[in-house]
């Protein structure tokens, strides 16, 4: 049984009639459309139809990194073991007293006191999301205030019942009611886009950042064991299911989904920054950090064929190596945590399967998530894992 799991999961066995174990042709551009279509499909991902022409900016950042490893390791920001392990020495913690502590509290100071429910009707007077969350304006202030009870009920752990005796003349039946109308397809995202949006152009976050990155993670939520995508918690020993959130460097939600737990997030990570980026209407999104769980190296590749960085912070840095091409020049003293093991050609024998690859992503034929389960480190001997 675990070798016909892993067969399925590499690909090498399939079921016609399954969405997620089925032949690759199936899954991807079939052959003959990507013969007649290769490059309409190749624009529309932006990328150079020669490998060499996407290999050589990379190759020339890789000797200006390599070279600012080196310099690290000279200035001390970088330490190389004798055993050949690399470090970072320790950060020094700044004043408790800093510019940022002391602009916050002023900050806090200006605005002073605000109620939650002041603050959630002025938002809803700047975006119109209860017009998105109920599908109409609403009618009466007992439906505005009802859908604000609702979303209060579905963001904790109080039932319609608890919310309604917080909230004098509403009863539990319309909070219900208005908790089914959140469960309407879309409407709680297009809701959410409006907020975002709202909130990236509100002065202050052009401080935090220029918008074009997020940053991706999971968090564990309690189910009932009888969810089909529930799991135990490992920490909790709790049946849960995990909710993979992007959030932008100014700091609003751009992306959410249901994922599985204990299983790579780096699928979920490039799905949620492509499906934002289809829209034309919002900007781009050109960079995601993830931890450990959220990346792989076919994954790292992937992302850069769709046009932005997977870039992740890895746990036990002292254990990375620098993998660099086999016919690359290591600087002197970083022998120790270089290793050649890039192969440009099969980079290049594999470059049209990436590209169909890639270019199945962005037509939507098959999600990120599934092509990096299908593609990704389990498919041994498939030329777009070879390569990638």
């Amino acid at each position: 049984m675990m070798s016909l799991r892993k067969s399925l999961r590499r690909g090498s066995v399939w079921i016609d009639h399954s969405l997620s174990h089925r032949e690759r042709d199936q899954m991807l551009i079939p052959p003959a459309h990507w013969e007649s279509q290769r490059e309409q499909h190749i624009d529309l991902l932006g990328m150079p139809k020669s490998p060499r022409e996407f290999l050589e900016p990379l190759l020339a950042n890789l000797v200006a990194g390599s070279a600012a490893v080196r310099d690290g390791l000279d200035r001390g920001k970088v330490e190389i073991s004798a055993d050949g392990m690399l470090r970072l020495p320790a950060i020094d913690a700044l004043p408790e007293k800093s510019e940022p502590v002391r602009t916050r509290e002023t900050v806090y100071k200006l605005i002073g006191n605000v109620q939650f429910p002041d603050l959630l009707m002025q938002l809803d007077a700047a975006t119109n999301f209860s017009d998105a969350l109920l599908g109409h304006r609403a009618q009466t202030a007992d439906e505005l205030v009802g859908l604000y009870g609702a979303l209060l009920a579905h963001g904790t752990d109080i039932d319609a019942k608890g919310v309604a005796s917080m909230i004098p003349g509403l009863e539990p039946s319309q909070i219900s009611v208005a908790m089914r109308a959140l469960e309407g397809s879309g409407r709680l995202r297009r809701a959410n886009e409006r907020v975002a949006q709202f909130q990236s152009q509100i002065p202050i976050a052009a401080l935090w950042g220029d918008g074009d990155k997020v940053s991706a993670d999971m968090m564990s939520l309690d189910a009932s064991r009888h969810l089909w995508n529930a799991r135990v918690d490992p920490r909790r020993r709790t049946y849960a299911s995990g909710l993979y959130t992007h959030v932008r460097d100014r700091w609003g939600i751009v992306y959410d989904q249901p994922i599985v737990l204990n299983e790579r997030q780096a699928g979920a990570a490039i799905e949620g920054v492509e499906t934002h980026n289809r829209s034309d209407d919002l900007m781009q999104l050109s960079l995601v950090a993830v931890d450990t769980h959220g990346y792989t190296n076919p994954a790292m590749a992937i992302a850069k064929l769709l046009g932005f960085d997977l870039c992740p912070r890895p746990r036990d840095l002292a254990e990375r190596k620098l993998h660099l091409p086999r016919v690359f020049r290591i600087p002197e003293g970083l022998e120790a945590v270089s290793v050649r093991s890039v192969s440009l050609g099969a980079i290049e024998r594999g470059w049209d399967e990436l590209l169909r690859l890639a270019a199945s992503i962005r037509s939507g034929r098959v999600s990120a998530t599934l092509a990096l389960q299908r593609f990704g480190s389990a498919a041994q001997g498939d030329p777009p894992a070879s390569s990638s």
